[in-house]
């Protein structure tokens, strides 16, 4: 039929058949001209490979039907390129590729040296300027905060209130300058106390530098400081149980407060700070330490009583305040009231602290009965926020009916 459609019955022919209405290949060649020695088919793809006669030059016939999904003409090309080389020779298009990605390796490169460069620059200028710094530098945030607190009295006498070190004095005298001659006995201790702790420092002529003194080497390295921590022993390894109905400024003040770790006056004290007196703020009959504020005191032992009878439960009374925040795990009610009162029994703890502070600063008088209603109103507050059902009444709160 291919033949008798050209009109000559001379021509040969090689063809790959149709599937369906659709798809079939077909190609033709004059014998006289074209000798093929080759073929090669597939559904898509047909390659008659010959020489034309006379000049025994390569000749290779391709015939191709593409499919119309963009996966199955990948394949194709694929197919093809195995079976014939339509960019040239294997090892020339290898040399091409291998030069493109030279010059994508070559930028690469390039950019990441400039990259480090930059870096290694930035990082020299900032080991410049420690060192700068190390020679002249002004008092740190810690090293402020010490002279405001534990030298308060000495400050508020200073007449020369320039903070850098070199100012301060030379190797043999320091240059004291107070606004009156006669120091009182607590201002006299506490320069004593300063001077003992500047006599220490050994001053060398070179330049100054950091060293870690938890290692030999002087180097601070991350294996020493593990070291050091699997070496310390864990004596306190409660883990409070965090309440998503208060916000996380009022946990951390409870776990704070476990680990003593809450600025009361006994505290500060063991900071060395001076204060006038270590008696509690509330009650100022015993020492105030966070286990006697939250725990002990007169005010909390009220508040505590408020929250028994207000939660329909037996009183509560506590030996610490790791006691105090396990509470709520043995008292014998359902598990969203059980959650209820541990917002209860943090947003007290929190209140009976902005009370003792406001006490402190600002001079207010402890009322019982407000800070009752305050802890009632402030937990529901907190609670109808943050409680995923949003579903708690202001009568409901009230009545504890969970």
């Amino acid at each position: 039929m291919a033949t008798s459609f050209w009109g000559n019955n001379a021509l040969q022919f090689d063809f790959v058949a149709s599937v369906g209405r659709s798809g079939g290949l077909l190609n033709m060649w004059d014998p006289n001209i074209f000798s093929m020695q080759s073929s090669y088919k597939s559904r898509h793809l047909l390659l008659s490979s010959g020489t034309l006669i006379g000049s025994n030059t390569t000749l290779h016939i391709l015939n191709i039907y593409a499919p119309q999904e963009l996966p199955a003409k990948r394949d194709l090309w694929d197919e093809a390129n195995e079976e014939f080389v339509f960019l040239g020779p294997p090892e020339r298009r290898f040399l091409e590729k291998l030069k493109h990605f030279k010059e994508v390796i070559k930028e690469w490169f390039k950019a990441t040296k400039l990259k480090e460069d930059e870096m290694e620059l930035t990082l020299q200028q900032d080991l410049e300027h420690l060192d700068n710094s190390l020679e002249t530098r002004s008092l740190t945030e810690e090293e402020e905060w010490i002279l405001l607190e534990a030298k308060k009295n000495l400050l508020e006498l200073e007449d020369y209130k320039r903070k850098d070190l070199c100012s301060r004095g030379t190797i043999c005298h320091w240059n004291w300058r107070w606004k009156r001659r006669d120091l009182d006995s607590v201002e006299a201790h506490q320069l004593q106390q300063c001077i003992n702790q500047l006599n220490q420092v050994q001053i060398t002529s070179g330049k100054d530098q950091w060293l870690w003194t938890k290692d030999v080497s002087g180097i601070f390295t991350v294996s020493s400081m593990k070291t050091i921590l699997l070496g310390t022993p864990l004596q306190n390894n409660f883990i409070l149980q965090w309440n998503s109905w208060v916000p996380i400024k009022v946990n951390i003040f409870g776990w704070r407060a476990e680990k003593d770790r809450i600025t009361t006056s006994t505290a500060l004290i063991t900071r060395g700070i001076h204060l006038e007196s270590h008696e509690c703020k509330l009650c100022e009959g015993y020492e105030e330490t966070a286990e006697h504020l939250l725990v002990s005191c007169f005010v909390a032992h009220m508040v505590w009583q408020f929250v028994s009878a207000w939660c329909h439960i037996s009183p509560l009374f506590f030996f610490s305040v790791r006691d105090l925040l396990k509470a709520h795990k043995y008292i014998n009610v359902s598990r969203l009231k059980k959650k209820a009162i541990q917002a209860i029994i943090l947003t007290a703890c929190w209140k009976i602290w902005k009370t003792r502070n406001e006490k402190v600063f600002e001079g207010k008088p402890v009322n019982i009965t407000n800070l009752f209603h305050d802890i009632k109103s402030l937990s529901f507050l907190w609670a109808k926020n943050r409680y995923s059902c949003n579903s708690i009444s202001w009568s409901d709160w009230c009545d504890m009916s969970l």
